[in-house]
C-alpha cells in the first residue's frame, strides 16, 4: 500500500500541516493516519489520497470510519469487489450488506452560517440552530443521494443504509448535550427542562421539550422529524462522531453515535453495532444503550 499523504501541492491548510509539522504530537497523528490507509485503503475510493489535499476532514472522515468498523470485527467489501467499483455509497459491509454514505460538513454559508467562535475572544452561546441546520441540510443531501443510486440500481430496497456525518469541521467548542445534536435533529427533541416541586422547590423529575423545527435567519422554519415520519425511510439510521485526527478516542469506534430511524423501508437491528452508542424509538419512548452493553 502507498503512503496516504501526497508530496504535492495541497491547499488544504490542515492536510499540510498534519503532512509537514515536525511536532511530536503531529507526527503520532501522521503516523495514525499512515496506518489506517494501510489497513483500510482498499475498502475507500482510489482517489481519496487525492481529495485529501484538498478537503482532508472528508477524507479523513471516511478512513477513520472504516478504521473504526474494521477495528471493532465489521467485515467490509473491497472497492475493487463492489460493482460499480468507483461510484455508489463510500463504505459497503459485507454481512449483511449496510450501504454507508459519509459526509464532513463544514460550517456552510451566509446568515445561518456557524459562526467561528475561535475568531471572537470572550464567553459565547453554542450556536445550536446553526449546528442543527447545518446537520439537517447535510442529512436532506445524502438521503436523496440515497435515492439516486437506489434507481440505479446500485443500492437494493431491501438493503440499509447509514448517513455517517463527520462532525469535526463545525467545531470543537460546540458542546453537546445529554441527548446529542444528531439525535434531536432525529426525533424533534428540544431543551432539557426540569419539574420543580412548587412547595419544596426541589428536581421532581425532568423531560425534554418538544421542538420541531428551528428557524433560519430568514424566518423559515426547518422540520427536525426526520425518523417521526416515514418520509426518510431510506436512511436506516445515522452515524456521527465529532473526531479528528489530533482528538480521537483511545480505541477507535468508542465516539461513534447511532442513531435508528424506526420508520425504515431496511431496518438495521438493534444492537447489531454493539460497539457504538445507539439511540432508538418504540412508539414516544426514546431508548439509549451505552456501547458495548448488551
Amino acid at each position: 500500500m502507498t503512503a496516504f499523504f501526497l508530496q504535492t501541492p495541497a491547499s488544504d491548510a490542515a492536510y499540510l500541516a498534519l503532512r509537514d509539522s515536525q511536532r511530536a504530537h503531529i507526527q503520532e497523528a501522521r503516523r495514525f493516519i499512515e496506518h489506517m490507509w494501510s489497513l483500510c485503503g482498499d475498502f475507500l475510493d482510489s482517489d481519496l489520497r487525492d481529495r485529501a489535499t484538498r478537503n482532508f476532514s472528508g477524507a479523513f472522515w471516511e478512513l477513520y470510519l472504516a478504521f473504526a468498523l474494521n477495528a471493532n470485527g465489521v467485515h467490509l467489501v473491497p472497492r475493487s469487489e463492489r460493482r460499480p467499483a468507483k461510484s455508489g455509497p463510500d463504505l459497503l459491509i459485507r454481512e449483511p450488506r449496510i450501504w454507508i454514505e459519509a459526509v464532513a460538513p463544514g460550517p456552510g454559508q451566509g446568515a445561518d452560517r456557524v459562526p467561528d467562535l475561535m475568531a471572537t475572544p470572550g464567553v459565547h452561546a453554542v450556536p445550536d440552530e446553526q449546528l442543527q441546520l447545518r446537520l439537517r441540510s447535510v442529512i436532506e443531501e445524502k438521503h436523496n443521494r440515497l435515492l439516486a443510486y437506489e434507481r440505479r440500481g446500485w443500492v437494493r430496497s431491501d438493503e440499509p443504509t447509514i448517513v455517517a456525518v463527520g462532525g469535526a469541521g463545525l467545531g470543537l467548542l460546540h458542546g453537546d448535550l445529554n441527548v446529542p445534536r444528531i439525535v434531536r435533529v432525529a426525533f424533534s427533541i428540544g431543551w432539557e427542562q426540569l419539574h420543580l416541586d412548587p412547595t419544596t422547590g426541589q428536581v421532581v423529575g425532568q423531560s425534554h421539550q418538544y421542538s420541531p423545527a428551528v428557524r433560519k435567519q430568514s424566518g423559515e422554519e426547518v422540520s427536525t422529524d426526520l425518523f417521526v415520519t416515514p418520509a426518510y425511510g431510506r436512511i436506516s439510521a445515522l452515524l456521527y462522531s465529532a473526531s479528528d485526527a489530533l482528538n480521537r478516542p483511545t480505541y477507535p469506534g468508542a465516539d461513534l453515535i447511532l442513531v435508528l430511524n424506526p420508520h425504515a423501508t431496511a431496518p438495521i437491528t438493534p444492537g447489531w453495532f454493539h460497539f457504538m452508542h445507539e439511540y432508538h424509538a418504540e412508539g414516544d419512548k426514546l431508548h439509549h444503550r451505552q456501547a458495548g452493553s448488551a
